[in-house]
């Protein structure tokens, strides 16, 4: 007897979402998920911009209302080795990757709430610490980077969630981080 077929290739990503409501916690802001499939996160191959955002606009049903945010699986992330880079968002459009290939259970649980934190703006330009590495050689560590300013989270329990020298497991921001989150949430 021929052995069975080989399952095909999923088309859904089970994103690890149990960390976005400790990350978001203390910035006030509650995620919702919605009852329309929304536990099934699309999978894609690798895209390119233009291709998230046909994808966006083809498959998105709220995609030009505010207080919507899409997250999205990818098989193969940006960048190889050391170079590769877990997630991906454009908050003008509402989306956010997280890319499967190069993410651990573990790490998807960090890189999700990382990622949403994005479609707050988080990363003004005056945010020392948002996507910054604290050597401009990493992996090797041997030339720090003068424009890097370390962040506390919160519960000054370790590093922020959005500092690219985040290792940990207490997905936080810090207040710098939840004062911008709070402010783009509700904009008082």
């Amino acid at each position: 007897m021929p052995p069975p077929p080989p399952s095909p290739e999923p088309v859904y990503y089970f994103a690890p979402t149990n960390k976005i409501a400790d990350a978001f916690k203390w910035a006030y802001t509650d995620f919702v998920q919605m009852a329309d499939g929304s536990d099934h996160v699309p999978l894609q191959d690798r895209q390119d911009r233009s291709m998230r955002r046909s994808f966006r606009n083809t498959w998105f049903k709220h995609k030009d209302e505010p207080s919507y945010v899409y997250l999205c699986g990818a098989k193969t992330a940006l960048g190889q080795g050391d170079q590769a880079v877990t997630g991906m968002s454009e908050a003008s459009y509402n989306y956010s990757f997280v890319y499967s290939a190069v993410t651990s259970t573990e790490g998807a649980k960090i890189t999700v709430p990382h990622e949403l934190g994005h479609q707050f703006d988080v990363d003004e330009p005056d945010t020392d610490h948002v996507d910054m590495y604290a050597y401009n050689d990493e992996p090797l560590n041997t030339q720090p980077n003068p424009d890097y300013v370390e962040h506390r989270n919160h519960s000054n329990t370790d590093l922020c969630i959005m500092d690219y020298e985040f290792f940990g497991t207490i997905a936080e921001f810090c207040d710098l981080c939840i004062s911008r989150i709070r402010n783009h949430a509700d904009p008082i």
